[in-house]
């Protein structure tokens, strides 16, 4: 689940404090850089899926949370 659909309630609020949203963007910006690295061929597809299922376990702790 990515967060920014987690993130809002049906008016668009957010429902995370700004240390958590803080955390959530930071994870947010370390995939779209990993997939980057994918795309330079600068990692293979099976640490790109190592990576990024650690990215997805942080997100999931942090909106677990909830």
């Amino acid at each position: 689940m990515r967060y920014s659909r987690a993130c809002s309630d049906s008016h668009g609020l957010a429902l995370f404090p700004a240390k958590d949203m803080k955390y959530l963007d930071f994870l947010e910006v370390v995939r779209s850089e990993i997939i980057h690295m994918l795309q330079r061929r600068e990692i293979n597809e099976n640490q790109y899926k190592m990576l990024d299922d650690r990215v997805i376990e942080y997100l999931n702790k942090i909106t677990d949370l909830k």
